[in-house]
């Protein structure tokens, strides 16, 4: 298994990293589509510079090469010359903590034989008095993207049916749950990139609708919009199909494993703890932290008034201070306390990430010095994206990371110090 590592000194503040971030000592990258242009005629997927838009041209660190979605750090060649990409790795909700009958907590990987324990009540909302287990992130998620967590400082719907601005918002911060993560056909079993695509399909919403629309450039294009009618959950479960392939002995039919999109209204998954179960387990090993650009830019700054990152942590630290947790605690404790949704780990925020004791020193909570950063640098600090390359990076001339393709016929094998996979297979890093 890859050891994995934050990519900043964990000990830098959030706006010691927006300030990397913004004079590109930090550069991030990601993988995004291209449309054929008069120079390059053939669909691709470039490495672009975090932010740009899709139809820039000026944006592109790498032409071709990059993997669709995929985050890259570019970190300095050998000899300080061009700037090459290692591709990050974003957490995953696959863990859930249980607390151990010595009264000690472990964190469990959810996996194909480790599944998912529910701990949340369906009708109140509440964790289940009695379990053992805390509630896992993608439970956690379920009923957020179905607009059913009551939550402090965010804006409850008064319609069942239309999510409100901050639970939106919220789930977004989160996890891509869009009409745009929807495909438009059944990808073919042995298509491995479209699977991987059909595996990230989660969108609740009413039935979805292609429309055209223009791009900056002038082109026009098809994309799905949220259409009218009843709300549908939809998301993308692993099924096995009877496939054609082709042997010494003729042809025969195997069963391959494929992702097919499933709908069922929110009152099946709510009265169905079986199909919650799958529905939780998919999440949980299917999906990650969302990755898309628009909402990295937000500000995390800790105002009630502003961005939902900074709302809800405000909130839940209100909520903590309510219940008489920081009565005993020192300014030093505080800052390393975590607040958290519903109790879980992954779905938790340390104070200090988002406030700082200042030089002069700190008698309450009220002296402490607010951090200022985007959404992405607080990601970067809290480990949501990481590398498994060693901090030595480079131990041959020349390195080519993650699908961009050496010059030379002679292909380095490792990228990185303590890389645990060849070049040849650095797509594979989920």
């Amino acid at each position: 298994m890859p050891v994995y590592r934050t990519i900043v000194d964990p000990s830098m503040s959030m706006e010691q990293i927006q300030d990397q971030l913004d004079d590109e000592r930090l550069l991030i990258g990601i993988g995004k589509g291209k449309r054929p242009t008069k120079n390059v005629p053939k669909h691709r997927v470039a490495i672009v510079k975090y932010g740009f838009s899709r139809t820039a041209e000026d944006d592109e660190l790498f032409e071709k090469g990059g993997v669709l979605g995929k985050l890259y750090m570019l970190v300095n060649g050998p000899a300080g010359k061009r700037r090459v990409p290692v591709m990050l790795s974003e957490e995953k909700f696959d863990t859930q903590d249980r607390q151990k009958g010595d009264g000690s907590i472990e964190t469990v990987p959810l996996n194909n034989s480790r599944k998912v324990v529910l701990c949340i009540d369906p009708l109140t909302k509440e964790p289940l008095a009695g379990v053992r287990e805390k509630p896992s992130a993608a439970e956690v998620l379920l009923y957020m993207i179905l607009g059913e967590l009551n939550l402090p400082g965010i804006q409850r719907s008064d319609r069942r049916d239309r999510a409100s601005e901050d639970e939106s918002d919220l789930v977004a911060l989160f996890i891509n749950s869009s009409v745009k993560t929807l495909l438009d056909k059944q990808p073919d079993p042995d298509n491995k990139l479209m699977q991987t695509l059909a595996s990230k399909q989660l969108y609740y919403g009413a039935p979805p609708v292609k429309v055209q629309k223009k791009t900056a450039n002038g082109k026009v294009i098809d994309v799905w919009e949220e259409g009218t009618g009843p709300k549908m959950f939809n998301i993308g479960l692993k099924e096995y199909v009877d496939t054609q392939v082709e042997t010494k002995d003729g042809i025969k039919t195997v069963k391959k494993p494929t992702y097919v999109v499933k709908q069922y209204t929110k009152d099946e998954i709510l009265n169905n703890e079986e199909l919650r179960q799958t529905i939780v387990q998919a999440i949980a090993t299917q999906m990650h932290w969302n990755t898309d650009d628009y909402m990295f830019g937000e500000s995390a700054s800790v105002d009630a008034s502003r961005t939902i990152l900074g709302k809800l942590v405000l909130h839940l630290i209100e909520q903590d201070f309510k219940a008489g947790v920081f009565d005993n605690m020192t300014p030093e404790q505080i800052i390393n306390h975590k607040v958290s949704i519903m109790g879980c780990p992954q779905l938790s925020f340390r104070i200090g990430d988002f406030y700082s004791i200042p030089e002069e020193g700190a008698r309450q909570m009220g002296d402490f010095k607010e951090e200022a950063g985007s959404v992405l640098a607080w990601m970067i600090k809290a480990g949501k994206i990481k590398t498994d390359a060693g901090e030595q990076i480079f131990t041959a001339p020349f390195v080519f990371a993650s699908g961009v393709k050496p010059t030379s016929n002679n292909p380095v094998q490792k990228v990185a110090q303590g890389l645990s996979i060849p070049i040849q297979e650095a797509k594979g890093v989920k």
